[in-house]
């Protein structure tokens, strides 16, 4: 019976990312609309995911994610990996690095990378830089461990920034100085 328990919370488990990795793809989707009423401007998007969402997006292809940048497009992978136990920032982290991107733009709650939490320290010290090697002496949970090691071991760089702020998402892929950059 002990057997039976834990293949049923396995399964349990599993069934629950694979909801959360389609509400991802959901969220990705209604992103797409905000930057779809942007055309007017020129700015054009597609949602990739590598979830079978065809009604919702584009399946994950490298070489078609890769000409729609040469397009100029805005192009938001979404679903994570399509695989359970995977975070998100394992996606971001797997997909900038297959795309050979400049840098991960973390949007977050908070307006970068503190030594403690800023919401239950107010003293808390914000970093403007930060290496990977001084994040991981301080342990500083920038992002999940297999995520961060993937782009410290590719040079990935990440700006961790507060996706609140007005106008941030836009003053972060402009390469304003916002949030802290870990590289």
């Amino acid at each position: 019976m002990e057997t039976f328990g834990a293949i049923a919370i396995r399964k349990k488990r599993n069934r629950t990312h694979h909801f959360g990795l389609h509400g991802y793809a959901g969220n990705g989707d209604e992103r797409s609309g905000a930057s779809k009423r942007d055309r007017k401007q020129g700015a054009y998007c597609r949602v990739s995911t590598s979830l079978d969402l065809p009604q919702l997006a584009e399946p994950y292809i490298r070489r078609r994610v890769i000409r729609h940048l040469e397009k100029k497009r805005i192009v938001i992978c979404a679903g994570g990996t399509g695989n359970p136990y995977f975070t998100t920032d394992t996606a971001a982290a797997l997909r900038a690095v297959e795309l050979e991107c400049d840098v991960i733009l973390k949007a977050t709650k908070v307006d970068g990378v503190y030594d403690s939490d800023p919401n239950k320290n107010p003293k808390a010290k914000k970093f403007a830089t930060l290496s990977f090697d001084q994040a991981i002496r301080n342990n500083l949970q920038v992002m999940d461990q297999t995520a961060f090691s993937l782009c410290r071991e590719s040079g990935m760089k990440i700006l961790v920034f507060n996706m609140h702020k007005k106008d941030a998402i836009l003053n972060a892929a402009e390469g304003k100085k916002i949030g802290t950059l870990v590289a």
